[in-house]
């Protein structure tokens, strides 16, 4: 299972990808660094994400996060909290 959040920022283009692989893990992978006015947010993104969907998100890189052993609960969780994220529901 793969989605991507177009218009995250719609501005920079900065639109990050989920994808559930056949491990069980859950990748979210952002093109590139941050623009610069999502710089700091980007910094709080995991606990950010951990809080709003209940399961750990481990950094990985810059832009690229993973959740281990995820459900497909928590795959669509993630999205569902990355389009409230992209309409300002959550800051």
């Amino acid at each position: 299972m793969r989605e991507t959040i177009d218009n995250f920022d719609p501005e920079y283009g900065w639109d990050p990808t989920v994808e559930l692989m056949s491990d069980g893990d859950l990748e979210i992978t952002f093109p590139e660094f941050p623009p610069p006015h999502l710089e700091e947010y980007i910094l709080d993104f995991e606990k950010i994400l951990s809080d709003k969907i209940g399961v750990k998100v481990d950094r990985q890189d810059r832009e690229f996060f993973v959740i281990y052993d995820a459900s497909e609960d928590t795959y669509h969780k993630t999205i569902a909290t990355l389009n409230a994220m992209r309409a300002g529901e959550i800051k």
